[in-house]
């Protein structure tokens, strides 16, 4: 019991100290989860994972918006059909992110597996837009 405790005690000092450090500015990546001594392999997996993808994420909305605005100043003439394609696009990789964040070991692969799908239609939808296919 006195384990269970000191491990308590100690997650609750590195949550404070990542909260402290975030608010000063020392974090860079301020959403980060904090994975315990004693989790599991698998969540320390999953953050791992999760960290790349989210950059991976946000680059993807960086591009779309900066897309979006550009072709909204020039008056860009691309189809209706296109720019809703692109939109579910987006939106699909915005839920599956939610899921796939989310997710515990017995659904991990199914939604790991179901995000980088609509993350490989979202490039290609990227492609076909871009590249006036």
């Amino acid at each position: 019991m006195n384990l269970r405790i000191a491990w308590v005690l100690a997650g609750s000092f590195l949550w404070l100290a990542s909260t402290a450090d975030a608010s000063a500015g020392g974090l860079s990546h301020p959403a980060k989860y904090i994975v315990l001594a004693d989790g599991s392999e698998f969540e320390a997996k999953k953050q791992a994972y999760l960290d790349k993808a989210h950059a991976e994420f946000e680059e993807w909305g960086r591009k779309i918006r900066t897309w979006s605005d550009e072709a909204k100043a020039k008056g860009s003439k691309v189809s209706d059909s296109a720019r809703r394609e692109m939109d579910e696009a987006w939106a699909a990789t915005n839920s599956r992110w939610e899921q796939l964040k989310v997710a515990t070991s017995d659904g991990w692969d199914k939604a790991r597996r179901s995000c980088e799908d609509v993350s490989q239609k979202l490039a290609h939808e990227w492609h076909k837009l871009t590249s006036g296919q």
